[in-house]
């Protein structure tokens, strides 16, 4: 193996771990509530001091120092899509995502996955990709100011990080809509049981059958939502959990049958691909999650309604300050 082919080897080790965990959602119009124009919330409701104690419910917390975190992007965009310099909006939105919360204590990586639909505040930015003006709206449409490159992104892991009483976020790394089917058609085709109602889109994905995805399908899979059952963003979720575990066990197969099975799935997705990961610190994510055993994805509690065009989702404002404690604090002994 020479030199780029041990380099391609060891950054495909991240990108597989991502995309066992990583599938793109709907490429629909989100908007922003102008009309509810507020004030970010406050980072320091929890704090990212480490020595500093947390009282919370009679106890008393402190911050973990044993914890990496890394921001899985989902964007709706293809990789032929380019940034434009000195752009403010570029309309394409981080339909997915996911925080990884790598455990190096406990050798385990715990993901969170986020609703893109949560109601929260997102900045506006100006055309140095700077924030500028905070509004309310949809977290998904924080990738949607900057030129759609890493100042969007920058952006999104702002609106994540508020979103999550101010916890810091080390990494970013987002893909585009073209990883799911070459992906899918690299291992072969995912197997799954169709879960939800797609007959007003497709007469391929049956309710209840069993569906080998292949190509644009599995695409529709995991992106359908407007006509697909019943509509909400958490049904479609549901299914990209699933679609994430069948895909992850395939591609454990394709990794045993063949030894260049790594480069041919970061060739087929690296286009599509921004971070701010130098080649260095992937090597050492890779190393981590290659080697740290995967608890259940987690989801945020809330709830679902009807806006006045779109879904919104509501966060439990209680039990998400009780899972960000759980996530990134020990009790203090």
């Amino acid at each position: 193996m020479n030199n780029e082919q041990a380099k391609l080897t060891k950054s495909g080790f991240i990108i597989l771990a991502i995309l066992v965990v990583l599938c793109l959602a709907a490429g629909i119009t989100a908007y922003v509530l102008n009309d509810k124009q507020g004030q970010p919330t406050d980072p320091a409701v929890i704090s990212d001091d480490a020595d500093q104690l947390l009282l919370y419910e009679g106890g008393y917390y402190r911050l973990r120092d044993d914890l990496e975190t890394v921001l899985l992007m989902g964007v709706d965009k293809t990789s032929d899509f380019h940034e434009t310099a000195g752009g403010s909006v570029n309309y394409q939105q981080a339909d997915f995502l996911m925080l990884l919360l790598l455990d190096k204590e406990q050798k385990k990586c715990v993901p969170l996955q986020i609703n893109r639909d949560t109601m929260c505040v997102i900045w506006q930015l100006d055309i140095y990709g700077d924030p500028l003006v905070p509004i309310n709206g949809q977290i998904t449409l924080a990738h949607a100011y900057g030129s759609g490159g890493k100042d969007s992104c920058r952006n999104q892991v702002r609106a994540v990080s508020d979103l999550l009483y101010g916890m810091k976020i080390d990494n970013y790394i987002s893909v585009t809509m073209d990883a799911v089917p070459a992906l899918n058609d690299l291992v072969g085709g995912v197997t799954v049981t169709v879960l939800d109602d797609f007959s007003k889109i497709s007469d391929k994905l049956v309710q209840g059958s069993e569906v080998t995805l292949t190509g644009d399908l599995a695409l529709e899979y995991v992106r359908g939502r407007m006509s697909v059952g019943d509509g909400s963003n958490i049904s479609r979720m549901a299914r990209q959990r699933q679609y994430l575990v069948a895909l992850r066990a395939k591609m454990q197969r394709m990794q045993q049958e063949d030894p260049n099975f790594q480069i041919k799935a970061i060739s087929a997705v690296s286009d599509g691909m921004v971070t701010d990961c130098s080649t260095y610190r992937l090597s050492e994510l890779a190393e981590m999650i290659s080697t740290y055993e995967f608890d259940d994805i987690q989801t945020i509690a809330g709830e679902a309604t009807a806006g006045e065009e779109f879904m919104e989702f509501y966060a439990d404002e209680d039990a998400l300050y009780r899972q960000v404690i759980e996530l990134f604090y020990d009790p203090e002994k």
